[in-house]
């Protein structure tokens, strides 16, 4: 049984400064096969569904954000006309794309780590942890013109671009 001291510190607990409410559909998930895994495609099944989603009444979505954030095993270079996966990361999304539009929702360029089995270094992480992060806070404070993100292929490169 604990003391009333030991359940007081356990009561003091450090919060997260900062609590961010999510203006939309914000999946995080590996880039399997060109694709998200199973289990996202799953709910899409369930929850994306007439009268819901879309059709007669389907307008719970309607208006909201759809951001993915992914990880791939191959490098950045991979992802264009003369690489190894022929297509952009936005062409290769452009099913997401596609689902978010039709529920009304507004598509984000997505937030991607490239190369994620390589990510070795520390600091590298945490750079890519820090970067989402600010996406997620800016995304849920309204700080980012979403007219001008849209015209990126990747959330990545808007950061660059606010940073600088």
């Amino acid at each position: 049984m604990k003391t009333s001291e030991e359940n007081q510190q356990a009561n003091n607990i450090e919060r997260p400064p900062h609590r961010v409410r999510l203006p939309g559909f914000m999946p995080e998930h590996p880039f399997y096969w060109y694709s998200s895994p199973a289990i996202l495609k799953e709910w899409e099944d369930l929850v994306l569904e007439y009268g819901f989603a879309y059709g007669a009444g389907g307008t719970k979505l309607h208006g909201k954000l759809f951001l993915t954030a992914i990880t791939t095993g191959a490098p950045r270079e991979a992802y264009r006309r003369l690489g190894f996966n022929f297509f952009t990361i936005r062409e290769l999304l452009a099913p997401f794309e596609q689902s978010a539009k039709f529920c009304g929702m507004r598509y984000l360029p997505p937030f991607v780590v490239h190369g994620a089995l390589r990510c070795r270094e520390e600091g590298e992480i945490i750079a890519y942890a820090e970067a989402y992060r600010h996406v997620i806070e800016g995304l849920g404070d309204g700080i980012f013109d979403l007219d001008e993100i849209e015209k990126f292929e990747r959330m990545n490169e808007v950061l660059s671009a606010s940073i600088t």
